[in-house]
């Protein structure tokens, strides 16, 4: 007996001695900066499990314990793109929450979780065509974070006690000199140099927008998603909520996928119906400025930058690919949007729009004229986006 019970004494000690060792590791080590206490540079400062599936759960604890009175909304768009310390947002304290694979059904819902959870006076909301898309779900692990409604104490005991993490926390402290990327205010500020911009504007269209039933492939227009962002509209104007909205700039190539996937018609449709929510807008609240649209898509000196032969490394000004651009354009699209109606030094005329139900129909006409123009000035753009569309056909068939 006496042995049986030393034996049960030694395994509960080393059993709670090694709970307690994983649960230190994790704390300490934090891979998914969940309790943000210890921060050493060369051992833990580097968080690569952030960006690799724990953006969500780590953003929805910081807006809670934060003091953000201003939120950016949107895709990785405005994630890789919008820099929430901006000169154009004086003092006012900024947080960034794009997010990868997102939707409106996600973003209506980061927007109330932060509207419940601190005191925002503005918004700015970019917004993409593909988040209106039925087809796309909830990703990542936004059913995990507090967006969702987990329990603030479940987050932490599966921080500190799961074996998962525990993987997570020991791969983190070999990781401190190999990641390019840093967050800063949900911002991710990519630190990649040396990169083949051909092989990328060419990847993302061959294994994503071409073959994805998520993004361009399956795009299915949902007016559900229309109406979260009408509600969104609404809030806005309920809480005196400054919303602040555009449509990202994305590189004429990507609007060359649309066409060919045949989708170009409802992504003019889409631009409507936002101006006709705003305008009803406008009609509901007579006596409140009205909300400006931006559109700084098309065929513009901007978003027709041209793309490097396949065997340069020359580095492109404003866009890493087709989809997504880089912060010196996000810078462009802030400055431009703060100053105006004055034009900012050195912007170029034909980038950036606001458009309303007076001339969307003549903007749109615009964007299809340019579109035949692209076609002639950059035939090679065009003819290799139709190429990789007929390649990649049996892909969307067999999805």
């Amino acid at each position: 007996m006496k042995l049986t019970q030393s034996y049960i004494n030694n395994y509960m000690m080393i059993f709670f001695g090694g709970l307690l060792l994983v649960a230190s590791l994790n704390f300490v080590v934090d891979p998914q900066k969940i309790f943000a206490v210890v921060d050493i540079k060369s051992f833990n400062h580097e968080k690569p499990f952030i960006t690799d599936g724990g953006m969500r759960k780590l953003k929805s604890l910081e807006i809670e314990r934060g003091n953000y009175d201003t939120i950016l909304l949107g895709t990785s768009r405005t994630l890789n793109a919008l820099y929430p310390l901006h000169s154009a947002f004086n003092s006012s304290l900024v947080y960034n929450a794009g997010f990868p694979g997102t939707n409106m059904f996600e973003i209506y819902k980061v927007f109330q979780f932060t509207k419940n959870n601190t005191e925002i006076s503005t918004v700015m909301l970019g917004l993409d065509f593909l988040t209106f898309s039925n087809k796309r779900t909830v990703s990542g692990d936004f059913n995990d974070s507090r967006f969702a409604n987990k329990n603030i104490f479940s987050i932490y005991i599966d921080a500190i006690l799961s074996m998962e993490n525990t993987r997570k926390s020991l791969i983190t402290l070999t990781k401190q000199y190999s990641t390019d990327i840093s967050i800063i205010n949900g911002f991710r500020n990519k630190r990649k140099t040396d990169i083949n911009h051909r092989k990328l504007f060419r990847d993302i269209l061959t294994k994503n927008f071409l073959v994805n039933q998520q993004t361009y492939a399956g795009f299915s227009y949902s007016r559900d998603r229309l109406d979260l962002f009408r509600q969104l509209v609404e809030d806005c104007r309920q809480k005196n909520i400054k919303l602040s909205l555009f449509i990202s700039p994305i590189h004429a190539r990507q609007i060359e996928a649309m066409r060919v996937l045949n989708i170009f018609p409802e992504f003019q449709q889409w631009k409507r119906d936002l101006v006709k929510i705003l305008a009803e807008d406008a009609v509901a609240n007579p006596n409140k400025k009205p909300i400006f649209l931006w559109d700084f898509t098309g065929y513009n000196s901007i978003t027709t930058e041209a793309i490097p032969p396949a065997d340069s490394k020359k580095e492109m000004k404003w866009y890493w690919e087709s989809s997504h651009y880089k912060k010196e354009l996000g810078d462009v699209v802030l400055d431009i949007m703060f100053n105006y109606p004055e034009k900012m030094k050195d912007a170029p005329s034909d980038f950036g729009v606001v458009i309303n139900s007076s001339n969307i129909e003549s903007h749109l006409q615009r964007i299809r004229t340019e579109q035949a123009r692209y076609k002639q000035n950059f035939p090679e753009e065009v003819e290799e986006v139709e190429r990789l569309a007929r390649e990649s056909a049996h892909i969307r068939k067999a999805s």
